[in-house]
């Protein structure tokens, strides 16, 4: 093998090493995230329904689907069918 395509190589393994490091540690932060964001919800669904929480008289604004990170935006079908599910 040509000494000028090793060194390509291993210049593209170390390159792809760093991203792949990087984007590790970027999905450890998310879930992190993900995870307090679920310890939220669940507390605050808990004090609704044991009533630590006043949620009489409290409306829900109206909200507006958004793309999601890869970019596909969640049809309202799609919505209404998972809505069902639960």
């Amino acid at each position: 093998m040509n000494e000028t395509k090793r060194h390509e190589k291993q210049a593209i393994i170390a390159y792809l090493d760093v991203q792949c490091e990087r984007i590790d540690k970027i999905t450890d932060k998310l879930n992190d995230e993900i995870a307090l964001f679920v310890e939220y919800r669940t507390r605050l669904i808990s004090d609704a329904v044991t009533g630590k929480l006043d949620v009489r008289g409290l409306t829900v604004p109206e909200y507006e689907v958004m793309e999601d990170v890869a970019g596909d935006e969640l049809k309202a079908e799609e919505m209404e069918d998972s809505d069902n599910e639960t």
